[in-house]
């Protein structure tokens, strides 16, 4: 009978035979194929296209020569995850690009042995994707964002702008795998502040008029949006339904307060996709993800939009360190 760590080392060898056939493409200089997922083409074309391209070809893939990226747009429905990713398996991708590690998990359900490299992880440890972030022990690896952490400064933010709030909504999508660990983040955070916090969820960007209603009634004094796919897509929906209800946001990635948010704070997300192109490469080169730690930002970044700070009627202290203020 094999030990606990004697199947562990079995399972890791089985995972890396089955990744050679694509590591000996890469090696004897045929074309490769990179199977990306993304939750829209218009989501993808622009920063992280851009981005992600600079990344590869820097470190010496041309694309269309010696590497095609093959895109599969899922349209927001991770239910359709699954079959795109055996989709892709058919079509000879060597390895799989996923915005999240919700879409991650969906693509290792459906392709068992292909290496995926997740952009925007999360804490992949708190939910059984990795053993650890040093050492993974699966076919996921990438780029982990600290999400609890950056969830629970968002609320600190918040009480450096709103010096009299007592109350504050949190907003999940409970489909999230993480959910519970982000929860407990960010109610500990509003807790030490001396914040009464309630959560409120959403699932569909429909629902977004008839959340914020309840939030109003409750009511909250300002909203702290843990990190999710839903609210990235909606978030001109969502800016636009807290402005109108004179509702503070705290969210996550400045493209979120672009689109009207008062403020986000979290890595920056070309970086990440820059960064999600050495992982591919190293992939590529046969690094085994098993052994690929995943990597933490360095890098975060405050973005306050001072449009929806007058328009709420707010003033932005001056002790923020604040890395960029949209006018």
């Amino acid at each position: 009978m094999m030990d606990h760590l004697q199947r562990r080392r079995f399972i890791v060898g089985l995972l890396g035979a089955a990744m050679a056939p694509a590591l000996a493409r890469a090696q004897a200089g045929r074309v490769v194929r990179v199977g990306m997922l993304v939750p829209s083409l218009a989501e993808y074309h622009g920063y992280a296209e851009d981005s992600f391209n600079r990344g590869m070809k820097e470190l010496g893939w041309e694309p269309t020569r010696d590497c095609v990226v093959v895109i599969r747009e899922y349209a927001g429905d991770v239910a359709r995850v699954r079959a795109l990713a055996a989709e892709l398996g058919r079509e000879g991708v060597d390895v799989v690009v996923a915005f999240t590690l919700q879409v991650a998990l969906a693509v290792q359900s459906a392709a068992k042995t292909t290496p995926i490299v997740v952009v925007a992880a999360g804490d992949p440890v708190s939910v059984g994707a990795a053993a650890s972030l040093a050492r993974p022990g699966g076919t996921i690896t990438g780029m982990s964002l600290m999400a609890p952490e950056l969830a629970a400064k968002r609320v600190d933010l918040l009480a450096e702008i709103l010096p009299h709030a007592s109350r504050i909504a949190i907003l999940q999508n409970p489909d999230v795998p993480m959910l519970p660990v982000l929860l407990r983040a960010v109610e500990a955070a509003g807790k030490a502040r001396g914040f009464a916090t309630r959560a409120f969820s959403m699932r569909r960007q429909d629902e977004v008029a008839t959340v914020f209603d309840a939030i109003k009634s409750w009511p909250a004094d300002g909203i702290v949006l843990l990190d999710d796919e839903l609210f990235f897509r909606a978030r001109a929906a969502i800016a636009a339904a807290a402005l109108a209800r004179k509702l503070p946001l705290g969210c996550p990635f400045r493209l979120m307060a672009h689109a009207g948010c008062l403020l986000s704070y979290s890595a920056n997300l070309p970086e990440q996709f820059y960064r999600a192109a050495s992982y591919v490469d190293k992939i590529l080169k046969g690094v085994n993800p098993a052994e690929l730690p995943f990597e933490q930002p360095t890098r975060f970044e405050l973005v306050v939009n001072l449009k929806t700070a007058a328009g709420l009627g707010l003033e932005i202290p001056p002790t923020l360190l604040v890395d960029e203020a949209i006018e």
